[in-house]
């Protein structure tokens, strides 16, 4: 873009920082050629892709969580989000880039996260990602109970088998509130039934666009089953908490998150909410950065700060590039067709639809290993092995195998795929580094 005079300079000296420091000091080493052979894409591809992305005037990039799941995700979309940046896309309605749109929704959280205002500055943050390990070997002290609710560390978590010894501790006192019966619950002391979003009372942000709804209950809860605020109400009265929060119904807590909003959503009628219907946000018509410097940053000083590169950078991942030389396939993990996280898995129909818990692989892979469509397979590295069944396809490309979904080892052969998975880091975030995985396949003994 920079050399076929694709670039926004304009937009560039205005809203942005740093961009020639990147010019003369980063891009010169990634010229087409070397971009491609680490990306395994072709040069025509590249730059084919840049003349049409240059030339876009309200170009949009729609961005995913998955793409930062691995050893150098941070750099991946770090460098993707500066894009419409270079081309002056931020600047435009309906240009730019977007992950999420959470930040739009300056509702007042904090009346219900910490009703007390009080900050505690000694309480231990244990990154979950790391769960296992923090439940096996923290000390002074150890973590002794654990409380779980919207989540199934046994199955989601990176290296799941390391979770799960932690979890069948004699010492340790676990409590899951869960609407299923998942595999998380099956190490629980006590499991107490959550109400599905069916049965409460609430109010809903868009994930990825600009609207706010309100939910009444559809139905009462079922038997015992307990909404989130219901058991965190509860609780608080045992500890003797009098804060009127503690006592709300949903729809006074609803009330709460309204006053003291800020932004788009200050000013919103609770009554017009409650009547139904999306209610749509006004949305600023160019991006805001909230940065040090309140513009886009091709170089940022808070990065530096942190130990960070300052502009994108990219380089080999030494652990990475260990792995890849002793085994020959990456896993690709993605969220199934039918059940886009294990919740779902409560739900017999969807089950059936998604099919047997499957991995797939590119025809020339299958057939250099002799395996067919169909075949039960073992996927192992040097964390283990699990058994799902074979699909082969050419929507996934040679040296990678694609396993749709986190699914229970009650569903699969044998174990679940995040068995297989480091607890590793990302380079920026401290996030998952499931994509970072290597692995072989063979028959199924």
């Amino acid at each position: 873009m920079v050399r076929d005079k694709l670039v926004d300079r304009g937009y560039v000296a205005a809203h942005t920082v740093g961009f020639d420091r990147l010019e003369s000091e980063v891009l010169p080493r990634f010229f087409p050629e070397r971009v491609a052979q680490v990306t395994g894409l072709s040069v025509a591809d590249i730059e084919g892709f840049a003349a049409m992305y240059g030339a876009a005037k309200r170009s949009f990039i729609r961005l995913g969580e998955g793409m930062t799941r691995l050893a150098r995700g941070g750099e991946a979309l770090r460098a993707v989000a500066l894009l419409p940046g270079v081309s002056g896309a931020y600047g435009r309605r309906g240009g730019g880039a977007l992950l999420l749109t959470g930040a739009l929704y300056e509702l007042n959280n904090a009346a219900l996260r910490n009703p007390t205002g009080v900050a505690d500055d000694a309480a231990r943050t244990v990154n979950h990602l790391r769960l296992g390990d923090a439940l096996l070997n923290l000390k002074d002290p150890p973590i002794r109970a654990l409380f779980v609710a919207a989540n199934n560390p046994a199955v989601t978590n990176p290296d799941a088998a390391t979770v799960r010894r932690g979890l069948v501790r004699q010492d340790l006192f676990t409590v899951v509130h869960v609407p299923f019966m998942t595999a998380t619950a099956r190490y629980a002391d006590i499991v107490l039934p959550a109400a599905t979003y069916l049965e409460t009372e609430d109010v809903y942000r868009a994930y990825g666009a600009y609207y706010l709804q309100y939910a009444p209950a559809t139905v009462a809860p079922q038997y015992e089953a307990w909404s989130n605020m219901r058991l965190a109400q509860a609780l608080a009265v045992r500890m003797g908490l009098n804060l009127p929060i503690f006592s709300a119904t949903p729809a006074e807590g609803i009330d709460v998150l309204l006053d003291g909003a800020r932004g788009a959503t200050a000013g919103i009628d609770a009554a017009r909410l409650r009547r139904g219907g999306p209610l749509r946000l006004k949305a600023s018509d160019g991006q805001e950065f909230k940065t040090p410097s309140g513009k886009l940053e091709f170089y940022s000083e808070q990065m530096a700060a942190a130990g960070l590169a300052p502009m994108p950078e990219w380089s080999l991942d030494p652990h990475e590039e260990r792995d890849a030389a002793r085994w020959p396939l990456r896993l690709l993990t993605a969220p199934g067709y039918f059940q886009a996280h294990t919740a779902y898995a409560g739900v017999a129909f969807l089950r059936r639809r998604e099919g047997e818990p499957c991995a797939i692989l590119h025809p020339d892979d299958a057939a250099a290993r002799g395996l067919a469509d169909g075949d039960k397979v073992r996927l192992f590295n040097q964390r283990g092995a699990v058994g799902l069944v074979l699909r082969v396809s050419d929507e996934v490309r040679p040296g990678v195998v694609l396993v749709p979904g986190q699914r229970s080892d009650s569903e699969t052969v044998a174990g679940t795929v995040n068995m297989l998975v480091s607890d590793r880091y990302t380079d920026i975030g401290e996030g998952a580094t499931y994509q970072s995985t290597f692995l072989e396949v063979a028959a199924w003994s």
